[in-house]
C-alpha cells in the first residue's frame, strides 16, 4: 500500500480540500511516459469513484496502468484488474517483473484483446480505460462483450491520441444520451489529454459539478491542482533522470581522470627511463671522447719519435764514419750469404 506520509512535491501549496489524500501520492511507478502527469488526476479518479472492477484496453507503456494498480491497492477493497495489451508488441520485462511483484494478487496482464472470460462470473468493470494502442477495430467487441458488463455508474477514462479517436468516437455513439463528459487538461506539452465519460449520475459532487459545468470554480480549482501535481512529477521524474545522466557523466569523469593520472605516471616512467638512458649514453659518448684524445696523444707521440729515429739515421749516413766503413759493411753481408 502507497505510504500516505509522503506527499508528492509541491502538495503544500495546494489549497483544494476536494482532492483528498491518493492525489498527493507519490507514484511507485515513475517512469518516462507521456501519461506521467496524469498520474495525480488517476489516484484522484480511483479515490472519487472507488471502482471494484477496473479493466485497462491497451497496456502502453504500461505507467498508467501500474499507477491505477497502485491506487486500486491502496484504497479498494477486495479489487480486481485486468489490462488487455491488444496483441501489439512484446511488452518489456521490467514492466511485467514490477506488476508481478507488487500487483499479480488482484491484477492479471491478458494477451491479445478483450476477453469476457477474464472477468470472473456476471462481475461488472466499474472503470474502463481506453489506453492510446487501443484498437480501432476493438470497437464491435466492445459493443457486443463489454458494453453489457459496465456498471450503471461506471466510467470510460479515454487517454486523448489519435490511435484511438475513432474508438472513442464509436463509444459516444453507442452510449447515446446516458454519458456525461469531463475533459481533464494537458499538465503540458507534447502530453495527451484524457476525457472521462460518466455513465448516470456520479455520487461524486465535484465530478457531477465537473460534467454539468466545466467553468464550475471548485472544479477549476481541483483541474488546476491536478496539472500541477502532474508537472511535479514529472518534474521530479526529470530531474531524476538529470541526476541519473550526471551520476553516469561524473563516473566518466573520474574514469578519465583515473586514465588522465595513469597516463602521466606512464609519461613520467619513461621520462624517468629516457634520461637515464641518456645519461648513459652520454656518459659513454664521453669515455670514447676521452680514449680518442688519449689515442691521439699517442700518435703525436709516435710520429714524434718516428721523426727523431728517421732523423739520426739521416745523420748517421750522412756521418764521414759511416762512408769509411761502407766496403767493411759490403764484405759482412758477402761472408753472410756464403
Amino acid at each position: 500500500m502507497p505510504d500516505l506520509s509522503k506527499p508528492a512535491v509541491g502538495a503544500a501549496s495546494l489549497p483544494a480540500p476536494q482532492l483528498g489524500a491518493a492525489a498527493f501520492w507519490k507514484p511507485v511507478h515513475a517512469a518516462p511516459s507521456p501519461l506521467l502527469g496524469h498520474i495525480p488526476f488517476l489516484f484522484w479518479l480511483v479515490e472519487t469513484i472507488r471502482p471494484r472492477r477496473t479493466v485497462q484496453l491497451g497496456l502502453g507503456d504500461g505507467v498508467a496502468y501500474l499507477a491505477l494498480c497502485q491506487a486500486m491497492e491502496g484504497l479498494v477493497a477486495d479489487p480486481l484488474c485486468l489490462a488487455f495489451d491488444g496483441g501489439t508488441a512484446a511488452r518489456p520485462a521490467e514492466l511485467h517483473a514490477l506488476h508481478d511483484e507488487h500487483y499479480a494478487a488482484f491484477s492479471t496482464l491478458v494477451p491479445g484483446g478483450f476477453e469476457p472470460s477474464a472477468l470472473p462470473g456476471d462481475a461488472k468493470v466499474d472503470l474502463l480505460v481506453v489506453a492510446r494502442e487501443a484498437r480501432a477495430e476493438d470497437l464491435a467487441a466492445l459493443e457486443r462483450e463489454l458494453m453489457p458488463r459496465l456498471s450503471a455508474s461506471a466510467a470510460i477514462l479515454f487517454c486523448a491520441d489519435g490511435m484511438e479517436r475513432e474508438t472513442r468516437a464509436g463509444v459516444m455513439r453507442l452510449l447515446g444520451e446516458r454519458l456525461q463528459v469531463v475533459t481533464l487538461d494537458p499538465p503540458g506539452q507534447e502530453v495527451p489529454g484524457m476525457d472521462l465519460v460518466l455513465l448516470g449520475t456520479p455520487e461524486s459532487a465535484i465530478l457531477s459539478s465537473a460534467a454539468q459545468q466545466p467553468d464550475d470554480p471548485a472544479w477549476r480549482q481541483t483541474r488546476r491542482a491536478l496539472q500541477r501535481l502532474g508537472q511535479s512529477i514529472a518534474a521530479g521524474q526529470r530531474v531524476q533522470r538529470l541526476e541519473k545522466e550526471l551520476r553516469t557523466a561524473q563516473r566518466a569523469l573520474e574514469e578519465a581522470r583515473a586514465q588522465h593520472e595513469a597516463r602521466i605516471e606512464d609519461i613520467a616512467v619513461l621520462s624517468r627511463a629516457f634520461n637515464e638512458e641518456t645519461d648513459a649514453i652520454l656518459g659513454a659518448t664521453q669515455q670514447t671522447t676521452d680514449k680518442g684524445e688519449a689515442l691521439e696523444n699517442r700518435v703525436k707521440q709516435l710520429e714524434k719519435q718516428l721523426r727523431n729515429v728517421k732523423a739520426r739515421r739521416d745523420q748517421i749516413v750522412a756521418s764521414t764514419s759511416w762512408k769509411i766503413t761502407a766496403p767493411l759493411r759490403r764484405l759482412m753481408r758477402l761472408l753472410r750469404r756464403r
